[in-house]
Parts: structure tokens; C-alpha cells; sequence
């Protein structure tokens, strides 16, 4: 009978072998899934509410106690022994514990993180100034840990030598991004004079270390990459950066064809927190300028991050930020938004 907890003849309930059957009523079944409903659509209304901390903390307490329905109704351990209950409940609580203090600690300290990348920025910075190996910061980083192009650039030269970059560049890179940086289309060379100094050292590292342009399908990374490569010495970057961001190109011309203002909607949800609202991006962020920069290209780089052509790599921490961001962009019509809403910004 629906209620009663039946168990087969002649078998207690701790009995070895013995086999319980719980009917449990329907209309506590119901119950139970309706505050199954509601708890979910308070997990919906509680990501919707600025709590700071606390929604990390609301969100697992509200999964705690929906999987604690699901095991002591629907899987009948609530009609097993009480003590089982209670080491159920209090693992489930032990674990909510431990994962909140863990993304609490996390969104703590990710300013930190993303501001400065110790230690390997540390080592970087202190064999910039002259003391390479030595103890920098609070992080104190170990000699010999590798930088990447975020850390070389963050680690100012202690001269950068315009005239110097200028000889490099028309050595090197003025075949393919013309002779005022401005890039060339048929190319597929990007504007250079518009971006920040630290920028253009950091994409050069990147390439020179493989971080950038060493998928087989990334044919014009690659082509770059093997230009970054041919330049003689780490100083060479710094150079070229002071040269290239004194050049006075034109401004890039429009030539996606795209919907502003839906590209708007889009930057302002996904790409205005990093690159800021006008564009110009943030350097404690490792964020680089949007503005001034060749749309045709933005959509490029926006569909190598989706293909996974730009971005996987592990040591690529800003790339690897980036990805994800990329992906979240629903359709190619969704990126060519975007890229003209960025190119329709005001350069100065």
C-alpha cells in the first residue's frame, strides 16, 4: 500500500541480504518536484542580482539543498538509516564549503592576477633593469622562469632606439605593412600605427616563442612569425615599437559590411568590461586598442580565436582569455557587427 515501507518476509531491516521496497507517495513525489522547480528558478533569480561574493555562496547553498532532495526522495535514502542522511547532507555541505571559499579566493586575487602575472613578470622586469635573477616584488621570482609576451613587454626597455626600429622596420616589415604602418589588404597586413607600444612588442614575443602563428593553418601567423623570428635581438621589438607608434599613417578604411548597431549591443555585453567603451583598451589588463585598427582584420583574429587558431595555448594567458570571449559571439554576422561598431568609434 502506497505510504508503507515494505521490506520482503522474514528480513529485518538491517538484515544481511534483505530486500526494501519504499512506495513512496505519489504526492509527496509531486512535492518534491515542485521545490525542485522552485529552488531552480531561484538559482535563476539569484545569478540576475549583484551580490557580490555571496551569489557564489547563495548558488551552491541552493544546489546542496536540491541535490539533498533528489538523494533522500527520489533515491530513497531518506527511509534507509538517519545517519546515512546526515553523512550525505554533511558531505554535501563540506563540498558547497570548499568550493565557495575556492572562487571566492579566486575572484579575490584575480586583479592581482591579471595586473601583473607574477612571478614570471617579476623575472622579466628585474632582467630589464639590469639584475637578472633577482628577487623582484613580492613574488620573488627564480631565475630562469619563462616570460611570456605579456612579460617582456610589461618589462620597459631601458632605451628604445627609434632610428634603430626605423632601419628594422623598412628592412623588414615595410614590404607587407607599407611604408607608414598602415597595413595592406591584399596582404592581409594589419594597420600597425595606431596600437600601443606595449602591444606591438607583446604580439612580437608571442610569435618569436611560438605563442602566436605555429598552427599549420594559420598561414599569415605563420608568415609573420617567421619575420618576428628573423629579428636580431629582444631589443629589436622595442624598437620597432617606438618607430612604428611615432609613424602618422591614415586612418583604416571601413570595409566590413555590418550592422552597428546590433554590433554595439554585442561590444557593450562582451568586449566593453576588457577593451573599455570607447575602445581604446586597458593596459592593466593587458587589453590592447580596438580603435584604429583595420576591421577586415578584427573579424580575422575573431575567427581564429573561435577556430582555436589563436588562444589554446596554456602560456597564452590573455589568448586564453580571449577565446572564450571570441566564442561567445553567436554567428560571423554577429562578428562583423561588432567590427563595424569598433571601426565607427572615434580614433582621437
Amino acid at each position: 500500500m502506497a505510504g508503507r515501507h515494505l521490506s520482503s518476509a522474514g528480513s529485518g531491516s538491517g538484515a544481511p541480504g534483505g530486500e526494501h521496497v519504499h512506495a513512496v507517495p505519489l504526492p509527496v513525489l509531486i512535492g518534491v518536484w515542485g521545490i525542485l522547480v522552485i529552488l531552480t528558478v531561484m538559482t535563476v533569480g539569484a545569478a540576475k542580482i549583484d551580490l557580490g561574493g555571496a551569489n557564489i555562496v547563495v548558488a551552491l547553498l541552493i544546489a546542496v539543498v536540491k541535490s539533498s532532495f533528489v538523494a533522500l526522495y527520489f533515491m530513497h535514502l531518506r527511509y534507509d538509516r538517519p545517519f546515512h542522511s546526515v553523512i550525505l547532507v554533511c558531505a554535501l555541505s563540506f563540498v558547497m564549503l570548499f568550493i565557495s571559499f575556492t572562487l571566492i579566493d579566486t575572484r579575490e586575487y584575480r586583479p592581482e592576477m591579471i595586473a601583473d602575472y607574477a612571478p614570471a613578470i617579476a623575472e622579466a622586469r628585474a632582467t630589464a633593469a639590469g639584475t637578472p635573477g633577482a628577487e623582484a616584488g613580492a613574488g620573488g621570482a627564480v631565475a630562469g622562469t619563462p616570460a611570456t609576451g605579456e612579460d617582456v613587454a610589461a618589462a620597459p626597455a631601458a632605451s628604445a632606439d627609434p632610428e634603430r626600429g626605423k632601419e628594422l622596420y623598412e628592412r623588414t616589415c615595410t614590404a607587407c605593412h607599407g611604408p607608414q604602418a598602415e597595413g595592406i589588404r591584399s596582404l592581409n597586413s594589419p594597420a600597425l600605427h595606431l596600437q600601443e607600444d606595449w602591444y606591438i612588442v607583446a604580439q612580437l614575443e608571442k610569435f618569436r616563442s611560438g605563442l602566436r602563428g605555429a598552427d599549420v593553418k594559420d598561414i599569415a601567423g605563420r608568415q609573420m612569425a617567421a619575420m618576428a623570428k628573423a629579428l636580431p635581438d629582444d631589443q629589436s621589438m622595442y624598437d620597432l615599437a617606438a618607430y612604428i607608434t611615432g609613424l602618422d599613417g591614415p586612418p583604416p578604411t571601413p570595409e566590413v559590411e555590418g550592422d552597428p548597431v546590433r554590433g554595439e549591443e554585442h561590444y557593450r555585453k562582451i568586449c566593453v568590461a576588457c577593451h573599455g567603451p570607447d575602445g581604446r583598451g586597458m593596459p592593466t589588463l593587458k587589453s590592447p586598442a580596438l580603435v584604429g585598427q583595420n576591421d577586415w582584420y578584427v573579424v580575422a583574429q575573431l575567427k581564429k580565436y573561435r577556430a582555436g587558431l589563436r588562444g589554446t595555448d596554456p602560456k597564452d594567458i590573455t589568448g586564453m582569455q580571449m577565446q572564450p570571449m571570441a566564442m561567445t559571439l553567436p554567428d560571423e554576422s554577429a562578428i562583423r557587427d561588432v567590427a563595424a561598431y569598433i571601426a565607427g568609434l572615434p580614433i582621437e
